[in-house]
């Protein structure tokens, strides 16, 4: 008799919306072209709310997509650390993100604040804080997020 063998796999309801939404979800979601905001982003540089200093980045994927947005530290398959819902007002470049669902959820973030669009095709978080990295502590609050 041969044994036959099952896996089972178990996904949270909130990360079987996110990866389904979004035309099969934000790791699989179409940026529109015409919008700089949209698409996967790497996080360049945190900066200080003290000097406005920039130290080295430690966010390996950012992604914003039609509304909605995913932040994870160290990508692996489809793991995301947190994500949800952003509006970004085009008049006054302000982003509202709201945590909608997550497997890490940093309970020191900051997620409003302004965006910039540099000449150099980055992306600057202002008076933004994304969280710090589970098992981390951070040395100073961040300020910001230079995204490239």
């Amino acid at each position: 008799m041969q044994m036959q063998t099952y896996y089972v796999v178990i996904v949270s309801a909130g990360l079987l919306s996110l990866l389904s939404g979004c035309g099969g979800g934000i790791l699989s979601c179409k940026p529109d072209a015409g919008d700089p905001f949209q698409g996967r982003w790497e996080e360049r540089s945190s900066i200080s709310c003290e000097d406005e200093s920039e130290t080295e980045g430690v966010i390996a994927e950012i992604i914003f997509c039609q509304g909605e947005f995913a932040v994870t530290w160290t990508p692996f398959e489809t793991f995301i650390d947190y994500w949800g819902d952003y509006s970004l007002d085009s008049a006054t470049n302000e982003l509202t993100m709201t945590v909608t669902g997550g497997n890490f959820i940093p309970d020191d973030t900051d997620l409003t604040g302004t965006v910039e669009f540099p000449a150099d095709g980055s992306i600057i978080l202002r008076d933004i804080y994304l969280g710090t990295k589970e098992g981390e502590s951070p040395l100073e609050p961040a300020c910001g997020h230079v995204l490239e």
